[in-house]
């Protein structure tokens, strides 16, 4: 069962989706999606959205990435702010 942390303090609904997104694909797949695979899961249009949200909660310290990297996106929260739940994020 897949556990979704249900809100922060400052993250739209859409930020929340994409940080909850982000940290799924990493749980499932053991590496970070990439920005195509993040517009096809997040139904955007263009690329130019996942830059724009990837960028907000890089920014808003909720994840971090290496620009020049491909797959180099990581949460950096650990645990669900409502509940407590584990749900890691990165390679620790």
């Amino acid at each position: 069962m897949e556990h979704s942390i249900k809100k922060l303090d400052g993250l739209t609904a859409t930020q929340l989706r994409m940080l909850n997104v982000i940290k799924d694909f990493i749980k499932t797949n053991g590496f970070s999606p990439s920005y195509r695979e993040l517009s096809d899961l997040m139904y955007f249009r263009s690329y130019s959205n996942v830059y724009r949200y990837v960028k907000i909660l890089y920014e808003a310290g909720y994840i971090e990435y290496d620009p020049h990297k491909a797959r180099s996106i990581s949460v950096v929260i650990h645990e669900c702010p409502n509940c407590g739940h584990d749900f890691g994020g990165s390679d620790d």
